[in-house]
């Protein structure tokens, strides 16, 4: 077995870093996605994400093929994060 050089390393830690990204912003996205449920541009947003999502998991999975969708599951996550600061925020506030 050949010893791991400075790129193998490289590029492992960058798909471990991928990874351990992806997973919140998936979580931050599925309440995003939930708090705006009645809101079509959201679901527009999502299908995509869902259909990659869907695939690569039933499939084959590479990160070069999932790298293209992660700004829309920054987007979602982002309103996932609005959602949840609106809502302590809220309960924050005396009454």
């Amino acid at each position: 077995m050949a010893p791991m050089g400075s790129g193998d390393l490289r590029r492992s830690l960058g798909s471990a870093l991928l990874l351990g990204l992806r997973f919140p912003l998936l979580l931050l996205a599925l309440v995003g996605i939930f708090r705006n449920r009645g809101n079509r541009a959201v679901w527009v947003v999502a299908a995509p994400l869902f259909a990659v999502t869907l695939v690569h998991t039933i499939f084959f999975s590479s990160h070069r093929f999932t790298v293209p969708i992660e700004p829309l599951l920054i987007l979602l996550a982002f309103l996932g994060v609005s959602a949840i600061v609106t809502r302590f925020r809220d309960k924050a506030k005396p009454a």
